[in-house]
């Protein structure tokens, strides 16, 4: 059983490293259409992750392929992404906005220019963590140097 929730849980890095939520969602069909008792923990953990970058894809998927039951528990659960995700994420977000946006790429590259200038690797990856953070939470972005 175990080797059956490894290979359950291969389709949560599709969704989440690679943001192919239809390839985990496909692949997941046909465990979601019988689902055994022993399984059943894995895949709405899984399928509550999907959920969490695309919800209207899974919602669609439930509709099709799960009972009341299974889908009413995905509804409800919480997803349980690590905190070592965290950096998947901010790679994602750069990423996209990096390739819409050229104030945004100006930003970045100011931040990274300032990252520079820290005293240690650590004040660093701390100064440009605390920056992107604040991007993404739509906050003013503080200023690199430690001062606000």
């Amino acid at each position: 059983m175990e080797y059956a929730r490894r290979a359950l849980r291969a389709t949560g890095v599709l969704s989440h490293s690679y943001d192919r939520h239809d390839l985990a969602l496909l692949s997941l069909q046909g465990a979601v259409g019988n689902v055994k008792p022993e399984l059943r923990e894995t895949i709405v953990d899984l399928l509550a992750n999907i959920r969490f970058f695309d919800e209207a894809a899974v919602n669609h998927f439930l509709a099709q392929h799960a009972d009341d039951d299974l889908a009413t528990r995905v509804a409800s659960a919480t997803p349980s992404i690590r905190s070592a995700d965290t950096f998947n994420w901010i790679d994602n977000y750069v990423n996209a906005r990096l390739i819409s946006s050229d104030e945004f790429r100006v930003k970045v590259a100011g931040a990274y220019r300032r990252a520079g200038e820290a005293k240690s690797l650590s004040d660093g990856i701390n100064r440009t963590l605390t920056w992107v953070m604040n991007e993404i939470a739509g906050h003013q972005a503080l200023a690199m140097d430690g001062s606000s």
